[in-house]
This record gives C-alpha cells, sequence and structure tokens, in this order.
C-alpha cells in the first residue's frame, strides 16, 4: 500500500513533464535539409531569456554569433541564436568563445536534435563533421 502510495504521489509531483526526444530526423542529410540556416559561428556572448517563442513561455538562451562560414542560407543567417536552457528541453549548451556548427531554424532558433555541434579546428573528429556538412552544401546547391 505504501509503495502504491509513493507511486500516486511521485506522478501527481511530476505533473505534465516534459523530455527532449529527437526521433524525427536521425541522418547529417535529414538535419541538413530540415535547417534553413547551417553555419559556422562562434559564441560571442549569452544571455538568459524568459520566454521563447516556441515552446510558448518556456525559459532559454540567447547567443550572439559572429558568423565565421557559411554553409547553407537563402538570407543572411540570424546574428543571434535562440535554444532551450536544456534539462530535458532539447537545449544547446552555449558557451561564450566556442564555435559551433549550427543548424538553426527560420528564426535562429537550435536544439540538440538539430545537428548543431561544438566546432574545435584541428579536432580530426570535429573536422570530419565539418567536412561532411560541407559536402551537403556543396550537393544541394544550386
Amino acid at each position: 500500500m505504501s509503495r502504491v502510495l509513493a507511486l500516486v504521489f511521485a506522478l501527481v509531483l511530476c505533473g505534465n513533464a516534459s523530455a527532449c526526444s529527437c526521433i524525427t530526423r536521425t541522418t547529417l542529410g535529414e538535419h541538413f535539409d530540415h535547417a534553413d540556416f547551417v553555419f559556422v559561428g562562434r559564441v560571442l556572448s549569452k544571455e538568459d531569456v524568459a520566454s521563447r517563442d516556441e515552446p510558448k513561455g518556456w525559459p532559454g538562451v540567447a547567443a550572439k554569433v559572429q558568423l565565421l562560414e557559411i554553409v547553407k542560407a537563402k538570407s543572411q543567417p540570424p546574428p543571434r541564436l535562440i535554444t532551450g536552457v536544456g534539462s530535458g528541453d532539447c537545449g544547446v549548451p552555449i558557451y561564450p568563445a566556442v564555435s559551433y556548427v549550427f543548424f538553426a531554424g527560420p528564426g535562429g532558433e537550435i536544439d540538440i536534435c538539430s545537428g548543431t555541434r561544438p566546432y574545435i579546428r584541428g579536432d580530426e573528429e570535429m573536422e570530419r563533421y565539418l567536412s561532411e556538412v560541407k559536402s551537403l552544401g556543396r550537393k544541394s546547391a544550386p
């Protein structure tokens, strides 16, 4: 009986918990095709935001980014990117002075399911990742 009460109590406290799920896109090509912008950028600064547009009302992080190399874009990529704070909301851990390969939505939205990855020049694995991303960019160019 006490186990049942403990389980019911735990479920009540959890409420409508939400967790990140990356099951919709699984390949680098799918990430690339889905993104409006793919570029290498260095984070200049970041700030907490009280409410993001999607999901509405959720807190997040805004990052000001210096563009280093554009791989895919129909217009200039946004200089400010928005992501979640982490802990189940699919937020990308953002650190100033770190470069990333960004896969961003139309308003600069990024998440850990998008293909966004940190980038350190000279790191073999990261150079291979960027090379694959650039290859997709060459294939999709008109």
